[in-house]
Formats: structure tokens, C-alpha cells, sequence
């Protein structure tokens, strides 16, 4: 028996996973009504925190920018080293008067990451909305045409 060789085991890893199809005759117009809710309100929720976020980032920046040009380039310049080391003011001799500016710098980088992911899981969920519906058109298909022909086959 011969091993694989590498380009089969590429080309089995990068393989698209075979996943089924949607069938309507295991879930119904109802239970995809209740999805789309669910979804609506997660797109309302992540929607809402994603906005606030970027208030807060635009609040945090405003303040930033009444400091001075040199104060604001070297806060940006110490933020990111900073930003996961509590001893790098004391360590580093960092003057009082920057340690602000630099949580303030972090903070806004910080606010900026929460939006970003905010505003994917607002567009994961308008997918999901867009899909879902989708899906209830193609569940509604096949309802009325079933009950279509249990009126037809009921009459004969």
C-alpha cells in the first residue's frame, strides 16, 4: 500500500466539506420565522453596540486631539508597547504626563477593535436574515404545493 502523495493530501485538505442542502421538508415556515427573529435581534443588538463603540472611540479621539502634536506622536509611538505591559511607565520612566495619552491612544484602539467586530456580526447576521428568507420562501413553495395536492388527492 502507497502512501499519498503531498499534492492528494493538499488536495484533501482543501477540499470543500460536502454539507448538506436545505430541505423544507424538515423545517417549516414557522421555525424559519423564528430564526429570522432571532437574527433580527442580534443585528439590532450588535447594530446598537457597534454604534456606541464608535461614539466612544470619536469621544476618546476628540480628547486626544487637544494635546499637543509632539505629546500625541509620542504617546502613539510608546501605545502598542504599552499596551500589555502594567511596568512599562514605571520601567521605562515614562512622564506623568503621557501615561494619559498613551491609555488614551489604547483605548481608542481598543474601541476601534469592539466596533469592527460589532460591525461583522451585524453583517454575519444580515447574511443569516438574507438566507433565512430564503429559505421561508422555498418552505412556503413546498407547503402550498403540498397542501395543494392533499386538497387534490382529498377530493378524489
Amino acid at each position: 500500500m502507497s502512501e499519498r502523495t503531498f499534492d492528494e493530501k493538499l488536495d484533501e485538505l482543501l477540499a470543500p466539506y460536502p454539507v448538506s442542502n436545505f430541505s423544507p421538508r424538515y423545517v417549516g415556515s414557522e421555525a424559519l420565522e423564528q430564526m429570522i427573529s432571532a437574527h433580527q435581534l442580534k443585528y439590532i443588538e450588535n447594530l446598537i453596540q457597534a454604534e456606541e463603540e464608535n461614539k466612544l472611540l470619536m469621544e476618546n479621539a476628540r480628547d486626544f486631539r487637544g494635546y499637543d502634536p509632539a505629546i500625541q506622536e509620542s504617546a502613539v509611538n510608546h501605545a502598542e508597547k504599552a499596551k500589555y505591559d502594567p511596568d512599562y511607565f514605571v520601567r521605562n520612566k515614562i512622564d506623568n504626563d503621557l501615561v494619559k495619552p498613551i491609555q488614551i491612544v489604547n483605548v481608542i484602539d481598543a474601541k476601534r477593535d469592539e466596533a469592527r467586530q460589532k460591525t461583522w456580526k451585524v453583517e454575519y447576521h444580515a447574511r443569516l436574515i438574507n438566507r433565512l428568507r430564503g429559505f421561508k420562501a422555498e418552505a412556503i413553495r413546498i407547503e402550498k404545493r403540498d397542501n395543494f395536492l392533499k386538497r387534490l388527492v382529498f377530493w378524489k
